[in-house]
């Protein structure tokens, strides 16, 4: 996504690279989910119902957030929803080289603003990593990239 974001206004090929290595990635993320048999990264684990989802974002607001040791109901949304977004912006970003628009403006503002609402989410993503990782006093990051997190407690959920 950085690449795709320091590309956006060069005409050479790094950025369309960059647009299409996301949505390669994407799709393989979604295949992973869709075909896991691992206890956190499918669909079915970290997708909770909006009821769980909003009674998480309350309990967020409160301070009382419960620790989970996969994705967090906020987390596991958001991870569904920058993914569309990548694809969008795939999408949106091949539209823009075709016969069927070349020369109108809106494909590109198009694919722009979803740039832009991407670049939003990653942000209260990273923020509520940030949040997260502050209220449970672990590093989710290094749980991101080694997949471990330290055992559970008793107050902690699947």
């Amino acid at each position: 996504m950085a690449l795709a974001w320091w590309t956006r206004d060069l005409q050479g090929p790094w950025h369309a690279a960059a647009g299409y290595g996301l949505v390669v990635w994407a799709l393989l993320r979604c295949g992973l989910a869709w075909r896991s048999t691992d206890r956190y990264s499918g669909w079915s684990r970290f997708l909770k119902p909006i009821s769980v989802t909003w009674r998480y974002a309350r309990s967020v607001w409160q301070g009382q957030a419960t620790r989970y040791l996969g994705h967090n109901p906020l987390g596991g949304w958001m991870v569904l929803i920058l993914l569309c977004l990548m694809m969008a912006l795939g999408v949106s970003g091949w539209l823009c080289t075709t016969e069927w628009f070349w020369g109108y403006a809106e494909p590109l503002e198009v694919h722009a603003a979803i740039a832009w609402i991407c670049l939003g989410c990653i942000a209260l993503h990273i923020a509520g990593v940030i949040l997260s990782s502050l209220m449970h006093r672990e590093n989710l990051v290094i749980a991101m990239i080694t997949g471990r997190k330290r055992s559970a407690q008793g107050s902690d959920v699947d």
